[in-house]
């Protein structure tokens, strides 16, 4: 395991289902992005406002998830190409510092 303190990050992408297909296909044609995880995710609490009938019904939005470790440098770089390539898709994201990281 490396020692704490990296200046590697977690991206984590946040889409709407409908644009699943087209971010798996963008984050593959990256060499920024040699690997990634993605999974099914709920969010929960958004704003009445932003959620669907059917959304408000469930209590819950239905998304996909996507998360890449790489350098906070390359992740930066990917959100500027995220901007022009999803812009108005609803696509949310975050960033957390990573205190370690290796293979056991």
């Amino acid at each position: 395991m490396t020692e704490f303190a990296t200046a590697e990050v977690i991206l984590t992408l946040m889409v709407p289902p409908a644009h699943e297909t087209d971010m798996v296909d963008w984050l593959m044609a990256r060499a920024e992005a040699p690997g990634f995880f993605s999974f099914a995710g709920r969010g929960h609490g958004e704003a009445p406002s932003t959620m669907t009938v059917r959304e408000q019904v469930a209590g819950r939005r239905e998304g996909v998830a996507f998360q890449l470790l790489c350098p906070a440098e390359r992740a930066h770089n990917l959100l500027a190409g995220l901007e022009q390539d999803f812009a108005g898709t609803g696509l949310r994201y975050w960033l957390l510092p990573v205190l370690g990281s290796g293979r056991l």
